[in-house]
């Protein structure tokens, strides 16, 4: 089975761009049926899904902050890659 690590990302971000900043997970405790932060109407990934993906872009920012940067630019605040490669002052390689 192939997964599509760029697809998941992009829903991710969907999930995370509400809450860019906060480091808190998108629903609490017991409140699954809340409505999203924002108004996409898109195949949304399960809770668990979205914590396990959260989980490993937190140990992304521990091992590598730049790329975790670049990461959430690109899929949590869709910033084209010519913006972030001028924000964070690298070049695309």
């Amino acid at each position: 089975m192939q997964i599509d690590i760029k697809g998941l990302l992009r829903f991710w971000g969907y999930s995370a761009n509400g809450r860019l900043g906060t480091e808190f997970p998108c629903v609490a405790a017991g409140m699954k049926q809340a409505l999203p932060t924002s108004n996409y109407r898109i195949l949304r990934l399960s809770d668990e899904s979205i914590f396990e993906i959260d989980r490993c872009v937190k140990q992304l920012k521990e091992q590598d902050l730049q790329q975790y940067e670049i990461l959430l630019g690109r899929y949590a605040a869709r910033v084209s890659d010519k913006q972030i490669e001028q924000v964070l002052g690298i070049s695309h390689a």
